[in-house]
Order: C-alpha cells, then structure tokens, then sequence
C-alpha cells in the first residue's frame, strides 16, 4: 500500500476511536441521572431504616413521629390510658392526673357512707369505705373509661367514670361486692348496672361489710348534727319526751318550713323518709307534724298535695 493511503487510514481509525470515546463519556450519564434521581427521591432508604450498605439510615420523619406519637398519647389519655392516682376523697371519689390538672373523679354506678356532709354526722362504714378505696387505687395507676349512656360530668363538676385496675377490675363492682357501698343509678341506667345490682344482692345475702355492720338508715341516711331534733329517726319522734316536751312547747313549735330549708307557701305537706329507708309523708295536724325537719339533703322534701306525695311515692303517716 502506497505511503499516503497508509497514513490516511490510520488518521480515519484514530476519528473513529475518539467518536466512541466521546459517546461513552456522554452516556453513562444516564447511570448518573438514575442515581441522581433517587436520591432526589422522599427518602426511600430512610423509610426502610436503612442504606445499600446495611447501615441504619437517617430519618428525615423521625421528630414528626414522635410528635405524632405525643398527640397519639394525649388524645387516648381520656379514653383507657393508665393515669395516676393524685387523691382520695372518700369511698366514692377520687382524684387523677389528667394532662397535668388533679382532676376529681366520681365512680360511676357505686355510692358510699359520707364522712364530709355537711351538718349530718358520720356515716356507718364510711371509714371503712374511704379505707378500702385508699387500699384499691392510692399511689396507682388506673384508666377511665366513660359510658355513653351518663354525662361527662356530674353537678359538682366531677368526671363520672368507671375506674378499671391494670389487671381489669372495676373498682365500683369491687366496692360493691365487698359491702363498702350499694348500687347507684342516677339519672339513667348504665351499662354495667345488672352486674353491680348483682354484686350488691349477693353482699347483702352474705352480710359483708355494712351490711352486716350496719342499718340502711345508718349508712345512707345518717342524722343531722343540728341542734334541732330531727324526725329522720322514728322511734325518737313517735315518742315524745316525758322530761322535755310538754304540751306548751309544742305549740310554740312552728309548723312552717324555715326559710334555710324551703318557703313553702301552701306546699306544707312534709316528706320525711325513716330510718329505714321508707317515705312517709305528715300533714298540719298530725301527731308528728310539728316535730317532722326536712332535710333536702337527705331527699326530704316538701309537698302541695297528697296526691303529689303519693305520686312520687310517699305515704300518708298512720298519726
């Protein structure tokens, strides 16, 4: 081959050789770009908590789940979480950390000899009531759990809650069952009221705590510290006193209501309930009229007629 051909071949090879090269410079860009591209990506890796390598992996989201987190714990504190117990108030209330405020908690379906009435002395079995409810829940943990059939709230503010132990047991079925307290309905049933009913024939049958200890006047219907007599106790008003009481005294006895307890108008008609529980209403005139207190506090009540007493299921006294 002449000279000249050679070198035009050698000069037409190196062309081509360069052309390649720069193809391949240009191409493997498309590598770079796929790289490129997902790291641009919302971190995939970090969602998988970790690199190609196998190495745990940074996480942009981590401070959003924990926040999410907190939110999550706060929202459930109302609704099942463990709270601490702050307080005992007596054998029916309670007090509990919620969200950094002592919130006052009255258990739901369960009620307690009082210890703290005002002006009525202390309850058979309070103590021991209050005792055993500092024995259930004092420095623990416990949840509230609502029912939807009651309110929120009662009228002195409180949360009215079911109070579950960690291992599942009601506190007012415990209380209940132990004869410490007896079922109590408010306004409307609730959801666990046949088994606490339950709970409470079943003490009563067995004569556990008050009921064994004590009479049901006693226990729920305990006597006013006033200085007045109270009628609340039977056996005291049907008899009247052969060294105090004397025919002038009880004339000068008023038969209205004082106006600490109600202005009644014509509405005096006394509804008194006994040491036994019953309810029994005195009219002007009877024997026990002018001795009869009402005391609201206790469910007494005044009445306008017979027919509104009996109604509301009251009886006429027998004197």
């Amino acid at each position: 081959m002449p000279r000249r051909s050679t070198a035009v071949f050698v000069l037409s090879a190196l062309a081509l050789t360069a052309c390649q090269s720069a193809s391949d410079t240009a191409h493997p860009v498309a590598g770079d770009q796929t790289s490129r591209s997902e790291s641009n990506q919302p971190n995939s890796g970090a969602n998988s908590g970790a690199n190609s390598d196998g190495t745990a992996a940074p996480s942009s989201t981590s401070s959003t789940q924990a926040s999410a987190v907190q939110a999550s714990s706060a929202a459930n504190a109302a609704s099942g979480d463990l709270l601490q117990v702050a307080g005992i108030t007596d054998g029916d209330t309670i007090k509990v950390w919620v969200n950094g405020q002592r919130e006052p908690v009255r258990l739901l379906g369960v009620d307690t000899p009082e210890s703290k009435k005002p002006n009525t002395a202390v309850a058979c079995y309070a103590k021991e009531a209050a005792s055993k409810m500092q024995s259930l829940v004092q420095s623990k943990q416990v949840r509230l759990v609502a029912d939807p059939t009651q309110a929120d709230r009662d009228r002195y503010n409180r949360l009215v809650r079911y109070v579950v132990l960690p291992d599942g047991s009601d506190v007012s079925q415990l209380m209940i069952a132990g004869g410490f307290g007896r079922e109590y309905t408010d306004a409307a049933p609730y959801a666990k009221q046949g088994a606490f009913r339950v709970a409470q024939s079943q003490a009563q049958a067995a004569k556990r705590g008050l009921w064994g200890a004590c009479t049901y006047a006693s226990a729920f219907n305990p006597p006013s510290t006033s200085s007045t007599p109270s009628a609340t106790n039977p056996q005291q008003s049907a008899q009247p006193s052969t060294t105090q009481a004397t025919p002038s005294i009880r004339t000068t006895t008023p038969a209205r209501p004082s106006t600490t307890t109600q202005d009644a108008g014509a509405c005096d008609i006394k509804g008194n309930i006994s040491s036994s529980g019953e309810k029994i209403y005195h009219v002007p005139g009877q024997r026990h009229y002018a001795q009869t207190q009402i005391s609201p506090g206790k469910g007494e009540r005044w009445f306008c007629s017979e027919s509104e007493a009996q109604n509301a299921g009251w009886r006429r006294s027998k004197v």
